[in-house]
């Protein structure tokens, strides 16, 4: 068994070609379920037609379901090997150059979604707090009137999400264990990774990843929204799909 040397904790070199290999074959029922329920808020809402810019599109699950509901998109996912999955998943979208979100000029839309935590994931020396609030400002910029901005986060409080936890699929196996920093508002994610080399082959390479992500105020991410022109609701589903625990998601309309 070969081992690989452990990643970066950039948000560039997350989701390394095994990790994105198991997040695609084995982690993608959260988009699957999302993505169909924020197609109908969209349209609810009065965004019927027109773009979306998908937002850490991962495998490219949710920007699939957003092209088939006949919306135009374009994806931006930092991850290399995670956006080769999407290009082949939603081959008629536009993506942008794998790049953190927090560097990205973002396009014109009439929606942007992130659907599934993106905005967490910082460098741990990061003032993620001032970035993601950036980000609303440059996410304000680039909606019209009533454009929306849907995306879900982690928030602080209880219960703890300290866990240990295993997946495995027919030829890989993946071990988390999670520990939360409620003092400075971090989550730390240890990640193994076991995947089969070869068709039929008996041989796993293993490989590591740590993760860090921001916990956020749930109130405090309310007011920056506010204080930058969006009228915000917060829930704790999108439509019939539940979020896990202490998910929290925003949609936020941008005023006139």
């Amino acid at each position: 068994m070969s081992e690989s040397v452990e990643m970066s904790e950039s948000a560039a070199t997350l989701y390394g070609e095994d990790l994105a290999y198991i997040q695609a074959e084995g982690f993608g029922g959260m988009a699957e379920a999302a993505a169909p329920e924020i197609v109908a808020l969209l349209r609810e809402r009065g965004i019927a037609t027109g773009t979306i810019g998908d937002i850490g599109c991962g495998a490219g699950v949710s920007t699939r379901c957003f092209l088939e509901a006949g919306y135009g998109v374009w994806a931006l996912e930092p991850s290399r090997a995670l956006l080769e999955l999407a290009r082949a998943a939603a081959r008629g979208a536009e993506f942008l150059p794998p790049a953190s979100l927090y560097d990205t000029e973002l396009l014109p839309a009439d929606a942007l979604v992130a659907l599934g935590e993106p905005l967490t994931y910082h460098d741990p020396g990061s003032d993620a707090d001032t970035r993601v609030l950036d980000f609303f400002s440059r996410a304000a910029a680039v909606l019209g009137a009533g454009g929306l901005l849907v995306f879900d986060v982690i928030v602080r409080g209880e219960p703890s999400l300290d866990a240990r936890s295993w997946r495995a699929g027919e030829d890989w196996a993946v071990l988390v264990e999670t520990r939360g920093d409620a003092s400075s508002g971090w989550l730390r994610r240890e990640i193994q990774t076991f995947r089969r080399i070869g068709e039929g082959g008996a041989d796993y390479r293993r490989g590591r990843e740590t993760h860090h992500v921001r916990l956020f105020d749930a109130d405090a991410l309310a007011a920056a929204l506010r204080e930058r022109g969006f009228e915000v609701e917060t829930a704790r589903a999108y439509g019939r799909y539940d979020l896990a625990t202490r998910r929290l998601a925003y949609i936020c309309s941008r005023r006139g």
